[in-house]
């Protein structure tokens, strides 16, 4: 009886062993995909930076003399499909804008003015599901610039 004891003492003491290891390997998958969700945010941080760098905005051009996206804040990310090929996501955030009224001369004689304001923005995106470093966008920038008006 005593040997039968310790048969099962041993077996428990190894599912204890393997559920602890279990556990830290749940962990590390928690780590690793925390890793990657703040990877993908900077990637895709950066190529919508770029993408407002690039892109003339006839929503924001017709606020001001002179336009200036200061930063693009992504606030959401979302996973909208994922095929053989690709991951397509969608991304919001507030543009942040410098909207600049006058000239250069206008500025040197103090008539002219600038406005610092936020406008919510969308697009889409995909990246190739071997490499998540690059984006190439599939619907481009949306700004909301209804709050100008309001």
């Amino acid at each position: 009886m005593s040997e039968r004891l310790t048969q099962l003492f041993q077996c428990l003491l190894c599912v204890h062993q393997v559920v602890h290891g279990l556990q830290g390997l749940v962990e590390e998958i928690d780590l690793l995909c925390d890793d990657v969700n703040e990877h993908l945010r900077q990637a895709i941080s950066e190529h919508t930076l770029q993408e407002f760098l690039g892109a003339v905005l006839d929503e924001l051009d017709i606020l001001s003399t002179h336009t200036r996206v200061e930063y693009p804040f992504v606030d959401e990310i979302t996973v909208e499909k994922i095929d053989q090929s690709h991951v397509y996501v969608g991304v919001t955030g507030d543009a942040n804008v410098e909207l600049v009224y006058g000239s250069g001369s206008d500025f040197r004689q103090g008539e002219g003015a600038t406005l610092d304001d936020s406008f919510p923005f969308e697009m889409s995106l995909r990246s190739p599901v071997t490499d998540f470093d690059k984006f190439e966008t599939t619907q481009p920038i949306k700004v909301d610039t209804s709050s100008w008006y309001e």
